[in-house]
């Protein structure tokens, strides 16, 4: 798995490093690729209000999401899911 760094401040506000796609969002689901990764965010009222994706050889963009942050998931792009749910 590349290197990326997720921040998460009192489930509001998430911040998400090395991301090279933003694949699709609404106002319930976000879904990133962080390099070999794909990063689904779930929530409400959820908005990117920061983006800046570098191309898939850099992998330093950044992404912040707000709203009520209910999980974040991770699956591999390629293979079977696997998930860690932080929140229920």
């Amino acid at each position: 798995m590349d290197t990326h760094r997720i921040i998460l401040d009192e489930r509001k506000k998430l911040t998400v490093t090395s991301v090279t796609e933003v694949i699709g969002f609404d106002e319930t689901i976000v879904n990133l690729s962080v390099g070999e990764t794909m990063l689904t965010v779930t929530g409400k009222c959820l908005t990117i209000t920061k983006l800046s994706v570098a191309g898939k050889e850099n992998g330093d963009g950044e992404v912040l999401v707000e709203g009520t942050i209910e999980a974040i998931v991770y699956s591999d792009k390629t293979a079977k899911k696997k998930a860690f749910r932080l929140f229920n």
